[in-house]
């Protein structure tokens, strides 16, 4: 992630700087009675998902794509980085495929497909990727 804020103009974002915000923003929840310490991530780069799941404390429940106990939900996440020269260069299929994934994981940090007793987001940590 190339960054908006000063701090962090001349690079990429740290992750450690993505696991305090998720910290921060479950310790902001904590004092609910439906306090719940999970997490989903959603990211286009399955090497800083990787390092992210490995800095996040094992506290958190995680879930996303590639970690789906689904063999279906799994086979939608991305094995590389999101590049799109590379990406408009892929099959149709892989391109569908590609971009259910990224349907499923808007659907699942929005809240859009929860059902009545599922659990929805109530914050979200974002970054939007901007490359020249």
């Amino acid at each position: 992630m190339h960054p908006l804020s000063w701090k962090y103009h001349a690079g990429y974002v740290p992750i450690p700087e993505y696991v305090k915000a998720v910290q921060d923003t479950l310790l902001r929840f904590s004092t609910q009675t439906d306090s719940v310490t999970a997490a989903y991530i959603a990211s286009d780069s399955p090497a800083a998902e990787a390092e992210f799941v490995d800095a996040l404390p094992s506290n958190i429940q995680l879930f996303s794509l590639p970690q789906s106990q689904n063999p279906e939900l799994r086979s939608l996440a991305s094995p590389n980085d999101y590049v799109q020269k590379e990406f408009d260069t892929l099959e149709l299929e892989k391109r569908v495929n590609l971009t259910r994934g990224m349907v499923v994981d808007f659907a699942m940090l929005s809240g859009m497909w929860a059902w009545n007793d599922d659990i929805i987001p109530r914050a979200i940590v974002c970054t939007i990727r901007c490359v020249k």
